[in-house]
């Protein structure tokens, strides 16, 4: 299951085609990073504590982007919740609310979420710039939003890192 290496500085090295999830249904942000933790805490990737460390986490420092194209959020918490590094990527059914980066009150209608866990905190801050980097560009966001496989939503990240 895992793929663990010394350094995790790509974003590829994170990706599992079964953490790429489509049609993902919640009613709101905290009921959306419950349901993403259970998947991971699940599959081992994650300790107990991740889920409300993410969502409180998410309180204190919003992650929505408004990027071009696709509105995103890339939700994570602290490398001491997690076991095992991935990024968990939803697609969503309907957009969620999400605060703005940055901001206290500016609501984004999210689209899709990128949600880190990373066991090092080194590691981190880099993953984390290697994504928004890639979530910056418009025409990558779109063919994401229209892929309909994990594998295509894979080699799309792939294929532009």
């Amino acid at each position: 299951m895992s793929k663990e290496k010394t350094k995790l500085m790509n974003i590829e090295d994170l990706l599992y085609e079964d953490l790429v999830l489509f049609d993902v249904e919640a009613e709101n942000s905290d009921e959306l990073l419950t349901n993403l933790s259970d998947v991971l805490t699940k599959k081992k990737f994650v300790k107990n504590s991740f889920k409300n460390a993410i969502i409180n986490r998410e309180k204190v420092f919003p992650t929505g982007l408004p990027s071009p194209g696709v509105k995103v959020a890339i939700p994570h918490t602290d490398a001491e919740h997690v076991l095992n590094s991935c990024i968990t990527i939803a697609k969503l059914k309907k957009p969620i609310k999400f605060i703005e980066m940055g901001t206290s009150s500016n609501i984004l209608d999210i689209e899709l979420v990128f949600m880190l866990a990373v066991n090092a905190p080194k590691d981190q801050l880099t993953v984390l710039q290697n994504i928004m980097n890639t979530l910056s560009n418009k025409k990558l966001l779109l063919e994401l939003k229209k892929a309909d496989t994990s594998k295509k939503v894979i080699d799309i990240i792939k294929n532009n890192n």
